[in-house]
């Protein structure tokens, strides 16, 4: 089921800061010189934007699911 409230105050900050955050953890791993450092900087780099578009990644699996069922 879809949400139909709003997302909260917090879950905007949240959502900014994982943004936010998984942009600069990418900017900083092309920076990089040491392949190890930056490949996990870039997999840190995916989860946080990841995080970032959760409820939108919600969305699409509830709308999978929702699909599949017979």
């Amino acid at each position: 089921m879809a949400r139909n409230t709003p997302p909260s105050m917090g879950q905007m900050i949240s959502t900014f800061s994982f943004l936010l955050f998984g942009l600069l953890l990418a900017l900083e791993s092309l920076a990089e010189v040491d392949p190890l450092k930056s490949a996990m900087m870039g997999g840190c780099s995916i989860l946080s934007l990841a995080g970032a578009a959760r409820f939108k990644i919600q969305t699409a699996i509830q709308r999978l699911q929702t699909r599949r069922k017979p």
